[in-house]
């Protein structure tokens, strides 16, 4: 092989590395930890996503940024106002706000899906 071909073939290999290229997203990975959450966050900064909604009976709950949330609950300056199938509603500084899920990620209680 000749060298102008090993050079090109060489700059072709090294560009995605070179251009600081991103990894694939994987949508199996984990979230990050809850440590991470910072329950003081200032208004102004967005919520974290809505990951599933937890359906015991009537009774709704919510993993929002890798933690398991109830009405009532706060995340940072945020209330949660109520729960239900299709997302969250929250209120908070700037007004209220839903949440809703980017895919459907509803689930049952492990009891409930035996029957």
């Amino acid at each position: 092989m000749s060298s102008k071909r090993m050079t090109t073939l060489l700059i072709a290999l090294a560009t995605p590395a070179l251009t600081g290229a991103q990894a694939l997203f994987d949508p199996t990975r984990p979230p990050q930890p809850a440590a991470a959450m910072d329950t003081t966050t200032p208004a102004r900064q967005a919520l974290p996503p809505l990951q599933a909604l937890i359906a015991r009976g009537a009774h709704y709950s919510a993993l929002i940024g890798g933690r398991r949330f109830g009405v009532g609950d706060r995340i940072g300056s945020w209330r949660i106002t109520a729960i239900d199938r299709s997302g969250v509603a929250l209120e908070g500084p700037q007004g209220p706000q839903r949440l809703y899920l980017r895919q459907t990620a509803f689930k049952r209680a492990a009891e409930e899906n035996t029957r």
